[in-house]
């Protein structure tokens, strides 16, 4: 990832789960998005970005404890952003709502001790919306895991709710170590982008990446298998051409997969 990324994941961010509140203003959800995209970059220490032809497909950050974070210039940022949100109502309202978030993810963490027994945290996955259902997701997945077992990350963690797919994580055998319904939370009306849930999830790095590329070579295995049947049908169907003119049309399903 390059600093100039920044732009299409932030608008990809809004995209997928911008809104435009406490107000009906579309550049005021682009501001807090990008709020929330330089909050998750200032701390990472790796990230990833997927491209296609010069398009953003999808993006992981990531924080392991103990090591650098790549962009410090986040942080600078992010104190510029503030002062020019806090200039209106709207954004003081903003700010307000996003610090209460912040509290309760933190308050989360130290309640299930994940933050002390923790070895990294992914701060941010996110997948395109033209990308999902392609292996984009499962793919970045895989590569920061590798990542992680690499640097010797034996644990990590993430925040997600009910506004994302949370069953990709339990299908990936992470462990729900702590939940909460932000309808509880004082104030809830002023948390931004407020899901139902709000869920951290943790695992042992070794073993989920054992069964993310098992998940991988079965996956890959049935797409072969997918283009191999394929082949064989449409060396029959031009065999049988010679001898029948009317023959039904033959279509072959493309399988998704995707983490989002």
């Amino acid at each position: 990832m390059l600093w100039d990324d920044i732009g299409a994941i932030t608008q990809e961010f809004d995209r997928t789960w911008g809104r435009a509140v406490p107000m009906d203003s579309p550049q005021l959800s682009k501001m807090i998005s990008r709020r929330f995209v330089l909050r998750y970059l200032a701390p990472s220490t790796g990230t990833r970005i997927a491209c296609l032809d010069g398009r953003f497909m999808g993006a992981t950050l990531v924080r392991a404890v103990g090591q650098t974070p790549l962009f410090p210039r986040a942080e600078e940022e992010l104190r510029e952003l503030d002062r020019e949100l806090a200039l209106s109502d709207a954004g003081r309202h903003a700010l307000h709502g996003m610090a209460l978030q912040r509290d309760i993810d933190v308050q989360m963490e130290q309640d299930s001790g994940v933050d002390r027994d923790s070895d990294a945290e992914l701060e941010l996955f996110l997948v395109a919306a033209d990308a999902r259902g392609h292996g984009v997701g499962g793919g970045l997945w895989r590569a920061m895991l590798e990542e992680f077992a690499g640097a010797g990350v034996q644990c990590f963690h993430l925040h997600t709710d009910s506004d994302c797919d949370m069953g990709f994580y339990d299908h990936q055998r992470m462990t729900c170590v702590a939940q909460r319904n932000i309808s509880d939370a004082d104030d809830a009306d002023l948390v931004l982008f407020a899901p139902e849930i709000s869920c951290i999830y943790a695992g042992e790095t070794e073993q989920i990446l054992g069964h993310a590329q098992q998940t991988g070579r079965t996956e890959t295995d049935r797409t072969e298998t997918d283009h191999t049947e394929t082949s064989r049908i449409s060396r029959a169907s031009r065999a049988a051409q010679l001898d029948i003119t009317e023959q039904p049309n033959h279509t072959a399903a493309a399988r998704k997969d995707g983490a989002r």
